[in-house]
């Protein structure tokens, strides 16, 4: 193969790679843009639903629902900076024997958001050291099966 022949080939293969990363760009930018026209949609369509008393609706065979799960935060108050949060949530997970969930000097959200969700279904009590230190929020969305 010449060396004109193997630039043509390089040259197709680099289109061909550029292509997809724009491809790849603008369907990015469609997912960010979609995802703020749901967030908007759904605040109001989640007061509906809470007053019409909670119903689920099916609609083409599918059912929206309304999920709600407990986040794990850092209590800010009382602090100035967000590592002294940090250090404070850290110290009151150490105090409450949970350091399994501390990442050096932060902790594991994730993990440790499932447990607290798991406390709060078998009904155990949330650790008192939690208090002024690590916050608990609930976060409510709709959710659906796509097929």
């Amino acid at each position: 193969m010449t060396a004109s022949e193997e630039l043509v080939k390089f040259q197709g293969r680099l289109s061909k790679w550029r292509a997809k990363w724009c491809e790849l760009y603008d369907a990015k930018a469609l997912a960010k843009s979609l995802d703020a026209e749901l967030q908007e949609m759904e605040g109001p369509l989640l007061e509906e639903i809470a007053a019409a008393g909670g119903v689920l609706k099916t609609l083409d065979g599918k059912t929206v629902s309304v999920r709600t799960q407990e986040w794990v935060g850092v209590e800010y108050e009382g602090v100035e900076t967000k590592p002294e949060g940090y250090v404070r949530a850290c110290e009151a997970l150490e105090r409450a024997g949970m350091e399994q969930y501390i990442l050096g000097p932060r902790f594991n959200v994730q993990s440790l958001s499932a447990r607290v969700r798991e406390m709060i279904r078998n009904q155990e009590p949330i650790p008192p050291e939690f208090e002024g230190a690590l916050k608990i929020s609930e976060k409510v969305t709709l959710t659906t099966r796509r097929h």
